[in-house]
């Protein structure tokens, strides 16, 4: 019994510890991520001239090769590094470009794919409110270094998931009790359990997923292997020196079995100078990520591989998951609204759980003084003469 108690009292205290460490970072990142979710409504809201556009009846897309050809002679001193067709056919084309002297610096920039009219200029992505908001999320506005305090964070909400499930297992008993006529610390405890046992499976898969990419990300940024001597100037991307994409793009819809739609194009550029394209299997389940299958090509149109997510192994599947499950994107508008109540949770436990702490806390200081002068009385005793000796 012994044993049982001090083993609870080591995984509270972790629970308490993993709470107020990492509460105003859950509060950051689970505000955050509930705005995100609802991205493409909040663009469309504060920027309809760049992401809507207007689709008559009958329009049909302009050739991807005629896209990408006015993309490239509307900024000649960009690289094109990466287009996202719009599955939505009153939204714009998305199109990723970076300077040559820059590495992992990306614009982007947004395109009408009925007309080719370029809708927005090259910019951060920190330069709109979404793009702002997506940033503070994954990275807390830090670079590399937020990243990884962002993927700790993650980390430290499956934990807490983890270690409150084991201290309030109890809880169901008792799911809808909350004491309104007891102390208001009371109300947060019961408040608090509420809340985190509902949303434990949002925590765990939230946090899980999270860490998994931040940390990931970083540990291998961190051991990739960076060449002592200086790498020649890459030649200037040509995109008219291209093989059609048009054709590249029909050829891969026939390379996975079932047939395969392209989410994510990916253009030539040093030093593989491939195309590579991402998406999905016709019958993709609605666990499927968009992009979990790829059909690569050289730049010349040569055929070089096709990676089916259906042939991949266990953890590639579980793997695949993870875009779905985090984003809520596998249910339509009910799965959403879940998703963003789920990701508001950690946020509501961060501040239930420090009043708790903070009441606790006071509740202790002012029973230590009292306790004191309660041991003082009872080590005392009083002579015949009037006089206090203490034992």
């Amino acid at each position: 019994m012994g044993t049982f108690r001090i083993k609870k009292q080591t995984i509270w205290r972790m629970h308490s510890v993993l709470g107020l460490v990492a509460g105003l970072g859950l509060l950051i990142i689970g505000l955050t991520g509930s705005l995100l979710i609802f991205s493409k409504e909040i663009d469309g809201l504060l920027r309809p001239e760049v992401v809507h556009v207007e689709a008559t009846s009958g329009a049909r897309r302009l050739p991807m090769n005629d896209l990408v050809g006015r993309m490239a002679a509307s900024f000649p001193g960009h690289q094109l590094m990466g287009w996202v067709p719009a599955e939505d056919p009153t939204a714009s084309d998305r199109v990723w470009l970076k300077l040559p002297e820059e590495d992992e610096h990306w614009l982007s920039a947004h395109i009408d794919p009925y007309t080719g009219k370029m809708l927005s200029r090259p910019a951060e992505s920190t330069e709109t409110f979404t793009g702002w908001i997506l940033e503070l999320h994954y990275t807390l506005l830090a670079d590399h270094i937020g990243l990884a305090v962002a993927g700790l964070f993650a980390l430290f909400l499956f934990l807490l998931g983890v270690t409150g499930v084991w201290l309030y297992r109890d809880f169901f008993r008792n799911f809808f009790r909350f004491r309104w006529k007891s102390s208001t610390r009371i109300l947060f405890s019961d408040l608090h359990k509420f809340v985190g046992i509902n949303s434990v499976v949002f925590n765990l898969i939230l946090g899980f997923t999270g860490a998994w990419w931040n940390l990931s990300h970083v540990i291998g940024h961190l051991v990739e292997e960076h060449p002592a001597e200086e790498v020649a100037e890459a030649a200037p991307q040509d995109p008219a020196a291209w093989a059609s994409i048009d054709d590249l793009l029909a050829d891969a819809s026939q390379r996975i079995e079932g047939g395969f739609r392209a989410n994510y194009l990916g253009f030539p550029n040093a030093p593989e100078n491939a195309f590579y394209f991402y998406g999905e299997h016709s019958d993709a389940g609605m666990l499927r990520s968009p992009h979990g299958s790829m059909v690569s090509y050289t730049a010349d149109g040569t055929f070089r591989e096709a990676s089916d997510i259906r042939e991949g192994s266990i953890w590639a599947q579980i793997y695949d998951s993870f875009v779905p499950l985090h984003f809520g994107t596998f249910g339509g508008w009910p799965v959403r609204v879940l998703w963003c109540l789920g990701g508001l949770a950690p946020g509501i436990l961060a501040i239930s759980g420090f009043l708790i702490w903070r009441g606790r806390h006071r509740k202790e200081k002012a029973v230590r003084p009292s306790t004191a002068q309660e041991r003082a009385g009872k080590n005392k005793r009083e002579t015949s003469s009037g006089e206090v000796v203490l034992r």
